[in-house]
């Protein structure tokens, strides 16, 4: 019994040879790890200001269509109280100033429903003299 070696055992032979390609395997983790990734994306975007519909004031997450909003706006800034009050609440809720005439201020918010389409709320305020004439919500939802 002599030692060859430049012989190998066929166990390590076998070990070394390469495997088939199998597409199958490789398109199942690809999914798999897409999967996770939309899962993962989904849980830290999803209602990243959930925690607003139980706060006090006003925020946009507590209403589930734009009249509700509305008539909580009016209860906390009647027609004919001042704008800026009113606009200190809008910023306070998230929403962000476009710029605008001086007769309308306009605000939009975007609300994280998940990860695929978020709600849109925009908010104009009709004014005259830095004081409230009518307030106009409207709420959609919108593809990112």
């Amino acid at each position: 019994m002599t030692n060859n070696p430049h012989k190998t055992p066929k166990g390590i032979e076998a070990q070394t040879r390469a495997k088939p390609f199998s597409l199958r395997k490789l398109l199942g983790r690809v999914m798999l790890v897409a999967l996770a990734i939309v899962v993962v994306n989904s849980v830290i975007n999803a209602n990243q200001n959930f925690s607003n519909r139980f706060k006090e004031g006003f925020y946009f997450e507590k209403y589930s269509d734009a009249e509700e909003a509305r008539a909580a706006l009016l209860e906390l800034h009647p027609i004919g109280s001042d704008v800026v009050a009113l606009s200190r609440t809008l910023e306070k809720a998230g929403a962000r100033h476009i710029p605008s005439t001086k007769k309308e201020a306009f605000y939009r918010y975007i609300q994280n429903k998940d990860s695929i389409f978020d709600e849109l709320w925009a908010t104009r305020i009709e004014m005259d003299d830095a004081v409230i004439k009518n307030i106009y919500i409207r709420n959609s939802g919108m593809a990112i």
